[in-house]
């Protein structure tokens, strides 16, 4: 990423504005003020400053001033906000990691603004999802919510929906592939058979799930013997794909209620 930012997106970034549309308005009435350098009379160079006037100016984000005090992290009109949650609908391919291997491939944080990206605290996503998997995932700036959706404590079940090969049967995993596949412990697991299509030779299975590893539901399936189709993170907690009305590639930020119930447990 450059270094050098358009305003609009610092000011989002720095929760000083919600979105970007809100940031002539914003300049009006605000000082935004960025240092530059001035060449001297005598061939040095001064510092100065100078206001920002357009949206689309590109600054050094360390070089700004808003209304004489450093930008970052500086409260909304006075009212500090909450951290940030937001739900991103992950499509197949997408990694679940801000990190991209190989350099061209497509990384969650893609799929929301880049002004998001120059928050602090970061957003970091929560629940990932495995490159070949798709559906609800979180990214969050609250160490609460990481620390409600990782805590094997007090576990949040997911919720996933999966096509596989074949027609299915009452799936069956050992108690003993299951704690081998978990590292040792486990929670009660729920399957059920969804639907079963002779004419694609498919069936889909609704699989619920409380501590989870990374991609376990696909090895879970392929102990029963089955090939996955297609696997899809339907809910995480009592928070659903359904509820929130999200696109696959899409994102919006979550209430508190809907952080709420996103991070509901079965031991309340």
């Amino acid at each position: 990423m450059s270094k050098f930012v358009r305003i609009d997106r610092l000011l989002v970034a720095g929760r000083q504005i919600l979105s970007r549309n809100g940031a002539k308005e914003f300049l009006e009435s605000n000082k935004v003020m960025r240092k530059v350098l001035v060449k001297q009379a005598d061939g040095s160079d001064a510092q100065e400053f100078v206001r920002v006037s357009t949206a689309s100016e590109r600054v050094d984000p360390l070089s700004i001033l808003l209304n004489d005090q450093e930008l970052d992290r500086l409260p909304l009109h006075g009212v500090v906000l909450p951290p940030m949650t937001l739900a991103v609908h992950k499509p197949v391919g997408h990694l679940s990691s801000n990190v991209r291997k190989p350099p061209e491939a497509p990384v969650v944080y893609d799929l929301v603004p880049e002004e998001y990206l120059l928050m602090e605290p970061p957003l970091n996503i929560v629940a990932r999802l495995h490159e070949n998997a798709s559906g609800l995932l979180l990214l969050s700036q609250d160490g609460t919510v990481q620390h409600r959706l990782t805590s094997p404590k007090r576990p949040v079940e997911r919720t996933y929906e999966v096509v596989v090969a074949g027609s299915a049967v009452s799936p069956m995993v050992s108690r003993e592939d299951l704690r081998a596949l978990t590292g040792g412990a486990h929670s009660p697991c729920q399957v059920q058979i969804l639907q079963s299509d002779i004419a694609t030779k498919q069936s889909t299975l609704l699989i619920k799930l409380q501590e989870e590893k990374y991609d376990q539901v696909r090895k879970m399936v392929e102990l029963i013997g089955k090939q996955v189709v297609s696997l899809k993170r339907t809910a995480i907690g009592a928070l659903s794909l359904s509820d929130l009305q999200l696109p696959e590639g899409s994102y919006r930020a979550l209430s508190e209620q809907e952080i709420a119930a996103a991070t509901l447990t079965l031991k309340q």
